[in-house]
C-alpha cells in the first residue's frame, strides 16, 4: 500500500476503506530507527535548553551579587557570592540581603570599602606654628649647643 495515494485520495474527499484506514493506523514514518533518532534529538534538544536556562540564572545570581557588592561597598564580589551559595541568600531580596551584609559587615568588616576625611592639614604644625614643615636638618641647625 503506497501512502502517497492513500493521502491523495483523503485530500481529493474520497472515503478510505477499511484496509487504508488500518494502514493510517499503524504507519510508522521511517520505522523504529527514524523514531528513536528524533527521540535522540529530542532529548538533546532538552538537554541543551535546559543547560543555558541553568547558565542564565547563574550569570543574572551572579549579576545580582556584583550589585549587592557595589551598593554595600563589599571589595571581594567573587567571595560575596560564595557566600549567597552557601548561605542561601537570595541577592534580590533587599530584606535577606541586607539583613546578612550587615552581620557580614560586624564579623568581616576588612571586606568593606571605608571612606575616611582627609588627614589634618600639613601647614599647621600641632603647635598652632603656621610654618610649614620643616627638614631635619633645620631643625638640629637651631639646637642649642652646651659647652662643658
Amino acid at each position: 500500500m503506497d501512502l502517497s495515494i492513500i493521502l491523495q485520495k483523503a485530500a481529493g474527499g474520497e472515503p478510505l476503506n477499511d484496509e487504508e484506514r488500518s494502514f493510517l493506523r499503524e504507519y510508522r514514518p521511517g520505522g523504529e530507527t527514524e523514531i528513536g533518532e528524533l527521540k535522540n534529538q529530542l532529548q538533546s534538544a532538552l538537554s541543551e535548553r535546559d543547560s543555558v536556562r541553568n547558565e542564565l540564572a547563574a550569570l543574572h545570581f551572579r549579576n545580582s551579587v556584583f550589585r549587592l557588592a557595589g551598593e554595600h561597598k563589599f571589595t571581594d564580589p567573587d567571595y560575596l557570592e560564595y557566600l549567597c551559595q552557601k548561605e542561601g541568600i537570595d541577592p534580590d531580596s533587599a530584606e535577606c540581603s541586607g539583613e546578612f551584609m550587615e552581620k557580614l559587615r560586624d564579623t568581616s568588616p576588612r571586606f568593606f570599602k571605608i571612606e575616611l576625611a582627609p588627614g589634618p592639614d600639613h601647614s599647621v604644625s600641632a603647635a598652632g606654628n603656621t610654618d610649614a614643615p620643616r627638614s631635619i636638618a633645620s631643625m638640629l641647625a637651631e639646637v642649642p649647643s652646651y659647652s662643658e
